[in-house]
């Protein structure tokens, strides 16, 4: 199908109701599932993917042999392609390349055969022939791929055939994490099945469950692979920092520990990764385009992030992990400062005056209704003011209030002077210069609402209504 075509598909897919699309990616996927081949399915299902992906819920998916095989790695898959491999990790996209691997060149015959059990006994309903079969698969994937990837040191000749035999290095350290995690799939499924997701909270009782499964782990010779059960329920949780308590109830390791142990270091090591990656974000802020929500979104996560961080693994105040959160902190209040420092220059090109000067000062300047509001300057200044209103408690504990009070101090003044100046032109002005003019005050007011309050906005909305009257 070409282009325009597919173009076309997508638009029609997209016009149906959310029942309506869940049930055409039931049906398509039964339709796979029972062997019945047919090129639309692919064309439907590409064009679904990203009608699906703007969906306000999940769709009811329907279970096939991959989706059973990889729910024991399920809370490490990772959405983002990434540029350097993140411990406890797996990239989405590494999926179909280690599927095909295993299908294709470790077990063609068992893997085909087992492949046909399990949806044999989906279709036919029964659970306990799927779970059999599965993790039958399971066992058999794990021993092959360990097999293929043993002594294969990164940058030997074996491990450049198989990383370009499956895309990229990437895949490759991916395909060795799944491997070990299907080592320990039948400790990993168990734990899983008992938790909900997302976890909330965790309990003492429920520490020593999976202290069972962990010394179920090490019992079975499974050492190399112990660290999976926390990096796996690490991603079960809603505030993957709550995964710190566990780890130390568990093995009883220091707090520092929790960043530096060999075994038990990796999901402090993530924690600290996911830090210094949001700490990246804001750094690049001052220059870059806002878009409002995501900024404030990022920010509430990242002060929630660092404070649990420290809360979960009991750090101390002097500990070196601590003084590197605090770091982060100090360098995301001083890129949120340098954000903030600029907003009222951008208000005031979005409300215009007649000569230069600040407001504040003896003489006011007359706003300069000549032109049209601009609609990318007005935008702009509309995304500050909800910046502006959204950090009224973050600023508090992001430690940058006392630049968001100046910025507010400063807007304050500039917004309820301009709007005095902004009715006395409208009272003045005629025809075409009092449509400027009122345009001017109406984004004045949405600026007054988002900075000062929605009761000044409804004021100087009332100021402006009786000065065109």
């Amino acid at each position: 199908m070409d282009q325009d075509k597919k173009k076309k598909l997508t638009g029609y897919l997209a016009e149906l109701s959310e029942e309506e699309m869940h049930k055409l990616t039931t049906a398509v996927e039964l339709k796979r599932l029972k062997g019945e081949e047919d090129p639309a399915q692919d064309l439907i299902m590409d064009s679904l993917r990203p009608v699906l992906a703007q969906s306000m819920s999940t769709p009811p998916r329907l279970m096939t042999p991959m989706r059973l095989f990889c729910f024991a790695f399920e809370d490490m898959l990772y959405p983002i392609d990434v540029s350097e491999k993140e411990p406890g990790r797996i990239m989405r996209s590494s999926l179909m390349p280690i599927w095909g691997w295993l299908s294709d060149d470790l077990l063609p015959d068992v893997f085909a055969t087992l492949e046909e059990k399990i949806k044999e006994a989906i279709l036919a309903g029964d659970r306990d022939a799927t779970e059999r079969s599965v993790a039958d698969l399971r066992e058999k994937a794990a021993q092959a791929m360990r097999e293929a990837m043993a002594d294969m040191p990164r940058g030997s000749d074996p491990y450049k055939n198989l990383a370009s035999r499956l895309g990229g290095d990437l895949v490759l350290e991916d395909a060795r994490d799944i491997a070990m995690t299907l080592h320990i799939a039948p400790q990993l499924v168990a734990m899983m099945q008992n938790y909900p997701q997302p976890l909330i909270a965790i309990t003492d009782a429920d520490i020593h469950y999976v202290h069972e499964c962990y010394g179920a782990t090490i019992g079975q010779n499974k050492a190399d692979c112990v660290h999976l059960i926390f990096l796996s329920l690490m991603g079960r949780f809603q505030h993957p920092w709550k995964i710190l308590r566990v780890i130390r109830g568990v093995t009883g390791v220091k707090p520092d520990e929790l960043f530096s142990h060999p075994t038990y270091g990796d999901p402090g090591r993530v924690l600290m990764h996911d830090v210094s990656k949001f700490t990246a974000y804001f750094e690049q802020l001052p220059g870059s385009k806002l878009e409002p929500h995501d900024v404030l979104e990022n920010l509430a996560y990242f002060v929630q992030m660092v404070d649990g961080i420290v809360e979960e693994s009991a750090l101390t105040e002097q500990s070196e992990c601590t003084q590197a959160l605090l770091s982060c902190r100090a360098r995301v209040a001083e890129s949120m400062e340098k954000v903030l420092a600029k907003v009222p220059a951008i208000m005031r090109a979005a409300i215009p005056s007649q000569s230069r000067g600040s407001f504040g000062r003896k003489s006011i300047p007359r706003p300069d209704t000549s032109k049209w509001p601009d609609p990318d300057i007005v935008e702009e200044a509309i995304d500050q003011a909800i910046l502006i209103d959204g950090t009224g408690q973050l600023a508090q504990q992001a430690a940058f209030m006392a630049q968001r009070n100046e910025t507010v101090a400063e807007l304050t003044t500039l917004l309820s002077q301009y709007g005095e100046k902004i009715c006395e032109e409208i009272h003045a002005a005629e025809g075409e210069t009092r449509q400027k003019a009122e345009a001017h005050a109406e984004t004045a007011v949405l600026l007054t609402r988002y900075v000062i309050g929605e009761e000044a906005a409804d004021l100087l909305r009332r100021h402006v209504k009786s000065a065109a009257a």
